[in-house]
């Protein structure tokens, strides 16, 4: 899942999830969160991404986040590129 950090404090990284725009409270400490289902996940990496390829996320979380249009969902070929970009960068660059 594709999050973008939007606060830390002392104990939390408060991250929202670009797709789904759920919020979600990571242990600053141990990077886990347990969701109210019992689930667990974990951030893997933090690596930053290269400017150009940022951009395309912060104007994805956009959408996601100001349109209630069904046809938001449909992915531009920079979008696409850009997760595959991803599927590639952050496993290659696992904390």
């Amino acid at each position: 899942m594709i999050c973008l950090t939007t606060a830390v404090d002392q104990v939390t990284i408060h991250a929202r999830r670009i797709t789904t725009q759920t919020n979600h409270e990571f242990d600053r400490t141990t990077g886990v969160e347990r969701d109210p289902e019992g689930i667990l996940c974990k951030i893997d990496s933090v690596a930053p991404l290269p400017p150009e390829i940022h951009e395309i996320f912060l104007g994805l979380d956009h959408r996601y986040r100001t349109s209630t249009d069904p046809e938001r969902t449909k992915l531009t070929d920079a979008e696409k590129r850009a997760i595959m970009f991803i599927a590639s960068y952050y496993p290659e660059n696992i904390i």
